[in-house]
């Protein structure tokens, strides 16, 4: 639904964030390329009673599609 438009961070806004653009896009890039890798990374800055150890609980195998 994005029609492509880009706002303007503020020099505020980008001093005060966890992350830059190249880290974005790093993180991005990883996300595409290792998507059980990246969410497990992600999942580990949590506090758990048990941690995960798998980083995508689904199938999309036609007929079967399940999302845990």
């Amino acid at each position: 639904m994005s029609d492509g438009q880009v706002f303007p961070v503020s020099p505020e806004a980008a001093r005060a964030a966890h992350i830059d653009d190249a880290g974005y896009r790093e993180a991005y890039r990883r996300s595409l390329e290792d998507p059980d890798g990246f969410w497990l990374e992600q999942a580990r800055q949590l506090d758990w009673a048990v941690a995960p150890t798998r980083g995508r609980n689904a199938s999309f195998a036609r007929g079967a599609v399940s999302i845990r």
